[in-house]
């Protein structure tokens, strides 16, 4: 298929100057259900339009139930990945993946996007006086930001392939950005979100925010800890731990202690958060008066480090999940995978027995003595 004559829109494309910076709806963190998911056709069960989630993985086998994107079951310009907001949404943005697989090569290079508030009448996504037409991808894993020109507030929203790879099919992962509105005429949704009714900051912390974190808690429970480093990342991030005791600072015989690391792959997130909700739960429930927590502390040296590998967190924080990709911030900065690189002291000692058993060797060998002959009667 050939691209329309619409203007096409490069990558970030962006000419509101009051754009409102809104956030992915949800499709890669499955805050969108499958059921908020609909398609013009579909490949397979496996590639149903449930599947095309951004950085949603297949498995080893193509063409299961569990394929790695949306694909449409028809090659042509009328195919679409449709979600169902169910609310009034600023829509401002899609983002836009190819299909993840080892076996195929197929993605979108070009789509038109479409708004509705009933899913029968639609009006496409302008560019001034012209329908706009986005830049997708050009291989299977980058993501690709387009923003819109201008913005729509509606309900429903349709991803429509223009244009795909020559020598694959129409197939897509996607995250949508947008901001809920305000409906008067429907109560059932309130204008901010419910969340935790607990006090702890349950959020991302990025290394700056990490550590006000960690010294908030140490200021907060000063007798029970303390706060210091083994080092230094790389790029010289200090790596900060906190210690959790009655004592803290001291090592006292016969007390077990525990340390607990998390971010070794710097774009998993999830460790360094449970680590400081941790840090502050203990806290918190020590001042309360809860009498297991107390005893922990009481018998147990604690020691949480929640970032390993801050040199990979930053990197990916810095471009976000949306477009980093699944390896930015794995690995550090020198690019080594630190769950796979620990000390290994057998290693060392069977190495050290086996120089030993070589040198013995080359000791037991008889010495060689070398005679240089000289024929003096060819001498003159």
């Amino acid at each position: 298929p050939q691209t329309s004559s619409a203007v096409l829109l490069a990558v970030g494309y962006h000419s509101v100057d009051n754009q409102k910076d809104c956030p992915p709806l949800g499709l890669e963190s499955l805050k969108v259900s499958d059921d908020q998911l609909e398609s013009s056709s579909y490949l397979s069960v496996g590639l149903g339009p449930h599947r095309g989630r951004l950085n949603i993985q297949s498995g080893l086998e193509d063409d299961d139930e569990y394929d790695g994107a949306w694909c449409a079951g028809v090659e042509d310009q009328e195919q679409w990945l449709q979600l169902n907001a169910l609310r009034p949404t600023l829509f401002t943005g899609v983002i836009l993946q190819g299909r993840n697989s080892i076996w195929s090569l197929n993605w979108v290079r070009t789509y038109e996007v479409q708004f509705s508030n009933d899913s029968s009448v639609w009006q496409p996504c302008m560019n001034g006086s012209e329908e706009a037409v986005f830049v997708g991808n050009e291989d299977l894993e980058t993501p690709v930001l387009a923003l819109f020109p201008e913005p729509s507030v509606a309900q429903y929203i349709r991803i429509n392939p223009q244009t795909w790879f020559s020598n694959g099919t129409i197939c897509l992962r996607a995250e949508v950005l947008g901001c809920p509105v305000p409906d008067p005429d429907n109560p059932h949704f309130s204008e901010t979100e419910s969340g935790s009714s607990d006090d702890l900051d349950f959020r991302h912390h990025n290394y700056n925010e990490m550590r006000k974190l960690m010294k908030s808690v140490n200021d907060e429970c000063p007798n029970i800890t303390r706060i210091y480093t083994i080092g230094k990342s790389y790029t010289g991030l200090k790596l900060y731990v906190m210690e959790i005791s009655d004592n803290p600072g001291k090592h006292e015989l016969g007390e077990p202690e525990f340390r607990y690391v998390a971010g070794m792959h710097g774009n998993e997130v999830l460790g360094r958060e449970l680590l400081l909700n941790l840090m502050q739960y203990i806290c918190r429930e020590y001042n309360r008066g809860n009498q297991r927590v107390i005893q922990l502390v009481k018998d147990t040296r604690i020691h949480l480090l929640p970032s390993m590998n801050p040199d990979g967190y930053e990197a990916a924080y810095e471009k976000g999940s949306e477009l980093s990709g699944w390896a930015l911030g794995r690995y550090s900065f020198e690019g080594i995978d630190m769950n796979h690189n620990f000390p290994d002291l057998n290693n060392i000692m069977w190495d050290a027995q086996e120089m030993l058993r070589v040198l013995s060797e080359v000791s037991m060998l008889p010495h060689t003595v070398c005679f240089i002959w000289t024929n003096s009667e060819s001498q003159t």
